[in-house]
């Protein structure tokens, strides 16, 4: 589990640190309590280390969920458990061996919530580890990179193809970069380019149906394959054209004069097989914990953000009358001539609702889509059903 998060240098910083902390703290127990005094003890084996990779893991991630015999138990729990194991054996003998244990067990701890905080506690003695064994300095790259050319007519061949060379040196630059420093040491801009990739490369391997609400009951042959970070191409073209990318609340932005505008809210909580109060990220939370890099909470079936429950945005009300009136505004305030909205006949209303209610003269325009296996069910009294209706989007369109 640590070497799926870390590479090698990292589990032997946090290792040998701990078999140093748990040694220090045997030396001064026995040197500062006078329980201990003549009684003979010896410090051998490296339990100590053990424990320290195994409490610096649970408090890394303390809430996730391992299987234990017939229960799923939390990380943190384990590490409580095994700790005050240690505690309350410390009368009954052995006592410098419990006692390395829980220095090891704190170096865990500390290392863990300081990485959490940015801070690489161990990089000092990986450095002077590193000049005294040239060992860590020869690790090969942890990461797996996957180069594929992508279809081009004969006249874009050579361009493309040195596109493809620059951004193969550049992710093998970034990645040599880790191997040697560590991913702390990279900046926000190489973060955010192999954050890029692994999305795209991920999102080949899920097993899923698209949404993370919910998982196939038998792993998909796709997410059987090995994870492959592989090159992806950023066409830098587009950022001359005035594009804006906005984030805040949708009617603060559509008073600004524009041609065209296009909302795809969300559909309500309507969706079925979604409980009341859920957000619409929580469809893709996996992604969210991708990009943040954290430890969450999780709650359900499908392991879903603890911060994804509860309603934060107006449109995910379930409840016609609240969300009726915020599409008349979309209709109205936007400042153009036309205006679009998706919505499905899965929505919490219905196109008979919207068009009573708007009073406009929208023009509607149906679009049927094959639907996928999630989008053939509905949830009913806790039970899932086949569906009866087929799902058809309809595109409301207001020429003002």
């Amino acid at each position: 589990m640590f070497l799926n998060l870390f590479n090698a240098k990292r589990f032997l910083n946090v290792y040998f640190l701990g078999l140093i902390t748990g040694g220090l703290v045997f030396l001064l127990s026995y040197t500062i309590f006078p329980v201990f005094s003549g009684n003979g003890a010896s410090l051998i084996g490296a339990s100590a280390g053990v424990t320290a990779v195994f409490i610096f893991i649970c408090s890394y991630m303390p809430y996730q969920e391992v299987r234990v015999f017939f229960f799923n138990v939390k990380l943190w729990q384990l590490g409580v458990f095994f700790i005050l194991t240690d505690l309350i054996q410390i009368p009954n003998g052995n006592a410098g061996g419990h006692l390395a244990h829980i220095g090891g067990g704190i170096l865990g701890f500390v290392y863990a919530n300081k990485l959490k905080e940015g801070k690489d506690i161990g990089r000092s003695f990986e450095t002077i580890f590193s000049q005294l064994f040239k060992v860590f300095t020869r690790s090969k790259t942890p990461l797996k990179t996957a180069y594929k050319r992508s279809k081009s007519t004969p006249s874009q061949g050579v361009t493309t193809a040195y596109k493809e060379r620059e951004q193969q040196k550049k992710t093998d630059a970034i990645l040599d970069k880790i191997s040697h420093s560590g991913y702390d040491s990279l900046t926000k801009e190489e973060k955010d380019y192999l954050l890029y990739c692994l999305i795209l490369s991920a999102a080949k391997v899920q097993s899923s149906t698209g949404h993370q609400n919910g998982y196939l009951k038998t792993f998909s042959p796709n997410s059987l394959k090995p994870l492959e970070l592989k090159i992806q191409n950023i066409n830098h073209e587009y950022n001359n054209t005035g594009n804006k990318t906005c984030i805040g609340d949708v009617f603060d932005f559509i008073s600004a004069p524009h041609d065209i505008f296009y909302f795809d809210p969300p559909y309500g909580t309507c969706n079925y097989h979604v409980p009341v109060a859920t957000r619409y990220t929580a469809f893709y939370h996996f992604w969210n914990t991708l990009i943040l890099n954290d430890s969450p909470e999780v709650f359900g079936k499908a392991n879903r953000r603890i911060d994804s429950k509860g309603v934060t945005d107006k449109f995910e009300v379930n409840k016609k009358e609240t969300f009726l009136p915020l599409l008349k505004r979309l209709f109205e305030e936007s400042n153009g001539k036309d205006v679009f909205v998706s919505l499905s006949n899965q929505s919490v209303v219905n196109k008979e609702d919207v068009l009573d209610y708007m009073n406009l003269p929208i023009r509607v325009y149906e679009i049927a889509h094959a639907e996928n296996v999630q989008g053939k069910k509905v949830r009913k009294d806790g039970e899932f059903s086949v569906k009866k209706k087929p799902l058809v989007e309809y595109l409301y369109h207001l020429e003002k």
